[in-house]
């Protein structure tokens, strides 16, 4: 639970300290309005195409290889985002961890489901994963508010 609980944390979180950053990546990387909404799109983008698919691929290869996957291509997106020196560089980068958390959330609801065959634990394990998702858009401004302070 922790670990898929961990995983939608930080996919949600994601989203709300980068809307936060915008002002701060435009000025480093001299980014056009076009170029800062390609930022937070290609995310969208990428989250939105894959998330159903995610949840298929997870049936046919197994959710938690998918899962492990999309954790995977969260966190290289993040470090290319991390290093980018140029706005082609930046967006490549969030179209990725846009990408890893569409593989990440469908299939951490569904590791969930299968983990606790109990409806009434289920509900419960289910409430935690949806909580986490809830806190991460509570915490998700001021952390990125502290982040960029920094």
């Amino acid at each position: 639970m922790v670990t898929t609980c961990l995983g939608v944390f930080l996919a949600q979180l994601d989203t709300s300290v980068v809307n936060l950053a915008l002002k701060h990546i435009g000025a480093e990387l001299g980014s056009s309005i076009t170029q800062l909404q390609w930022v937070v799109d290609g995310y969208n983008l990428a989250y939105a195409a894959f998330l159903l698919t995610g949840g298929t691929l997870g049936d046919i290869f197994g959710r938690r290889r998918l899962f492990m996957i999309g954790v995977a291509l969260f966190t290289a997106g993040s470090l290319i985002c991390g290093i980018a020196l140029d706005n082609a560089t930046m967006i490549v980068g969030r179209t990725l961890t846009g990408l890893g958390a569409a593989f990440e959330m469908p299939t951490s609801l569904a590791i969930l489901s299968d983990a606790y065959p109990d409806a009434a634990q289920r509900a419960r394990a289910i409430g935690v994963w949806a909580s986490c998702n809830g806190l991460a858009w509570v915490v998700g401004p001021t952390m990125g508010g502290t982040l960029l302070d920094c």
